[in-house]
């Protein structure tokens, strides 16, 4: 089945439509003419939806993804399209693929719910079964505002391990740290722009459920890699300190500097650096 303009899906099933994503989701398909299915309350309508839907959406918890997938896998069409919207890719497209016969593709938004506007936010898809839906499911997205970019599902989660878990175990690491000092801080006037920085991405996590960070920590494969890099990095960073070895430590930053000068990233976005 090939959905040119005037053969697009008409509705979209959004399993897990009731939470957060989900309906943000379902709120902006909905502004674009779409016909769109969310689960009740206790999701006791999960496979009629799964039927019922040209396009399936699997928006549940990380934990809940595969044990949701084999539950509604095998009631998709196999015209129908099944993809999902979890901070890990290959789990949940391998359960994919396995329970269903449908075309799948592994999707992940890359920012919370509480975002007003899609204008620009980033989106991986991981096509994985199936080429009829791709082009009018990366066009769809991209009419909500989305910028679509497509990985293999083990590049993914070697790229969130990095983007993501080591980024979160930072900020919880960071956090806790603060906690233990046990040191009652509360002078707005004397803080530094890198502090405050660090201060608002690790407030702004812990505004966040905690399942969803454990989640993405526990779930993606790659993350004790990121993790153990972090922490081989602190107990070498550790050692120069405690044992005052200043040439070392400036040799260190020398070296990173020369490599973060270039960093293809930051190349690509404005950033304003301020020195302390």
């Amino acid at each position: 089945m090939s959905y040119e303009p005037t053969d697009q899906p008409k509705t979209i099933s959004i399993i897990g439509g009731r939470g957060k994503m989900g309906s943000l989701f379902a709120r902006s398909f909905r502004e674009q003419g779409y016909r769109v299915l969310v689960s009740d309350e206790n999701n006791s309508n999960n496979i009629p939806l799964a039927q019922q839907g040209e396009v399936v959406i699997v928006s549940v918890p990380i934990e809940r993804t595969v044990e949701v997938v084999k539950e509604i896998g095998p009631q998709v069409r196999t015209d129908s399209l099944l993809t999902d919207f979890t901070s890990v890719k290959a789990k949940p497209v391998a359960a994919m693929l396995t329970y269903s016969r449908a075309e799948v593709i592994g999707g992940h938004p890359l920012f919370g719910p509480s975002i007003e506007k899609f204008h620009n936010q980033n989106m991986i898809l991981c096509p994985a079964r199936g080429k009829d839906s791709l082009s009018w499911y990366s066009t769809a997205l991209e009419k909500l505002g989305l910028k679509v970019t497509f990985m293999d599902p083990k590049e993914h989660d070697q790229t969130m391990a990095m983007v993501q878990c080591l980024t979160h175990f930072s900020n919880i690491v960071f956090a806790s740290a603060i906690s233990a000092m046990d040191y009652q801080y509360d002078q707005q006037d004397a803080t530094t722009p890198a502090y405050l920085l660090r201060l608002y991405a690790a407030a702004r996590m812990l505004t966040q459920d905690p399942s969803l960070y454990a989640g993405i920590l526990i779930e993606n494969p790659f993350a004790r890699e990121a993790i153990n890099a972090y922490s081989n990095a602190v107990k070498e960073i550790s050692t120069l300190v405690h044992e005052s070895k200043k040439e070392g430590l400036e040799s260190l930053l020398n070296a990173l500097q020369e490599r973060f000068r270039d960093h293809p990233v930051l190349e690509k976005k404005k950033a304003e650096i301020i020195d302390e």
